[in-house]
């Protein structure tokens, strides 16, 4: 939204930005002006183009303005006498009229009467008022002049125009909560007994490279940015509004901004000295890349399987909830199954053939053909390093509340991850996808691995250069 807000006033739409940060400066407004943009651009959707702001209809709504409003006509209501409106007139399940409440007390713009029944009356302009106000007009129509007539008109409707608005706000809160519809559960049950365990580090001084799974528990420079102020504010309106929108992936993310120095040193610690400068050697894009940082939320039952977002590698900071992770390199599972199956097949339907594996088939992929298999439960105040290249299997328990936490993306420039990149990219190009940019990454990745190995010493004779870890 901030960078469709700079790019408007840059084409001449003056004050688009001054509007944006003005809706943001109110976390109620903020709510739900991010949620109404996630509506429109779907957060799994990220190669979709994105829909554009009406900036003019944006800037009338939230630019500053001074209003006279006429609350004449406004009556009081009490929660419980809301609540016997909402479930009697209305129709709606107690659930339901309790959300509509909950609504309106949290709007800024709702009068309170701290004089009403324990002091919680809202000024809200109910469909009564105007009825009864209709019924006074008729009952002396008779008698009346035209002017009357005409008032009784009036008051019939803005009453008709009042019912109307209520029954579109209660067909907003039955549809706001949308099932989300999951992919059947894996087949796989004891993961710990047919995987190898992600390789746990006390510090980043002790991280073992950037070619297998680490975690780190209870990691501070992390703690701290999860609880400073302004972060864990952005992270918890996130966290309480995504879930609302009903993304059948089950996955959401967002782009956020918020303690951005703070946030940029911690991920510094646990990234590479060098990764990819995808910037400087000027893939489209590649600026916006380098710089996103991402909060990441999951419903609960949410079950995924496929790459991390473009394929990089990824470093996520977990703030709350379980998911269970099971992963393993994508030019393994080429090279291992696919190629020894003969089998040059695309992305699609070398996802279909993991989702159907059973606890039998992990075990033969990992002892009879090689496989290296990864696991590891991400859990709060933890640190998780995923390669370049890894294919991830992610459940969440049905039971489980927020799942949340934040990330970021890179490319390591290792000779594994340009392995595990290439056979991304054949897997896309045998799916019919379009890989231009992706070659472009390649061919970057490449270049800059080539030029890292010049650098490196000469290997003694019979010296073993440090890999990726063998199965138990």
């Amino acid at each position: 939204m901030a960078y469709q807000a700079k790019k408007a006033e840059g084409n001449g739409e003056e004050g688009a930005v001054k509007a944006f940060q003005l809706a943001m400066q109110d976390d109620y407004t903020a709510k739900s002006e991010i949620c109404r943009f996630c509506e429109l651009n779907p957060p799994d959707s990220r190669y979709a183009r994105k829909n554009f702001i009406d900036w003019a209809a944006f800037k009338q709504k939230h630019g500053k303005r001074t209003e006279i409003i006429d609350r004449s006509k406004c009556k009081p209501m009490w929660e419980g006498e809301f609540m016997q409106w909402a479930t009697g007139e209305k129709a709606l399940s107690k659930s339901e009229a309790e959300a509509w409440w909950k609504d309106f007390l949290n709007d800024p713009r709702i009068e309170r009467d701290n004089d009403g029944f324990k002091g919680s009356a809202l000024q809200l302009q109910s469909v009564e008022a105007y009825e009864n106000l209709k019924a006074s007009w008729q009952s002396v129509s008779s008698s009346a002049t035209a002017l009357f007539s005409s008032v009784a008109k009036v008051a019939s409707d803005v009453a008709e125009h009042v019912k109307t608005r209520a029954k579109s706000a209660a067909d907003e809160i039955r549809s706001r909560v949308k099932p989300v519809v999951q992919d059947p559960v894996f087949l796989i049950e004891n993961l710990k007994d047919v995987t190898l365990p992600a390789k746990e580090v006390k510090g980043v001084g002790e991280i073992p490279g950037w070619v297998q799974p680490w975690f780190i528990k209870d990691w501070q420079p992390g703690m701290d940015c999860l609880n400073d102020a302004a972060l864990k504010k952005s992270l918890d309106t996130f966290a309480a509004q995504y879930r609302k929108l009903g993304d059948p992936s089950g996955r959401h993310q967002y782009n956020f901004n918020s303690a951005q120095a703070m946030v940029d040193s911690m991920f510094k610690q646990v990234t590479p000295p060098s990764v990819l400068d995808l910037e400087a050697d000027e893939i489209p894009n590649g600026g916006k890349f380098m710089g996103a940082k991402w909060f990441y939320g999951f419903d609960p039952g949410m079950n995924f399987l496929g790459l991390l977002p473009n394929g990089a590698s990824q470093i996520r900071i977990h703030a709350r909830g379980e998911v269970n992770i099971t992963m393993f390199s994508v030019h393994q599972f080429v090279e291992k199954i696919l190629r020894v199956n003969n089998d040059a097949c695309p992305y699609t339907k070398a996802l279909a053939l993991v989702q159907k594996w059973t606890d039998k088939d992990v075990e033969t992929a990992r002892n009879s053909n090689g496989l290296t298999i990864y696991h590891h439960k991400l859990v709060a105040n933890e640190v998780l390093f995923i390669p370049d290249g890894f294919l991830c299997i992610e459940t969440c328990d049905p039971g489980s509340s927020e799942v949340y936490g934040m990330r970021k993306s890179f490319f390591c420039i290792e000779p594994e991850s340009l392995q595990n990149y290439r056979a991304v990219v054949e897997l896309f190009k045998n799916d019919g996808r379009e890989v231009g940019q992706m070659e472009a990454v390649e061919q970057s990745l490449d270049k800059h691995v080539a030029a890292a190995a010049k650098k490196q010493p000469a290997v003694s004779p019979g010296a073993k250069k440090a890999g990726p870890a063998t199965q138990p």
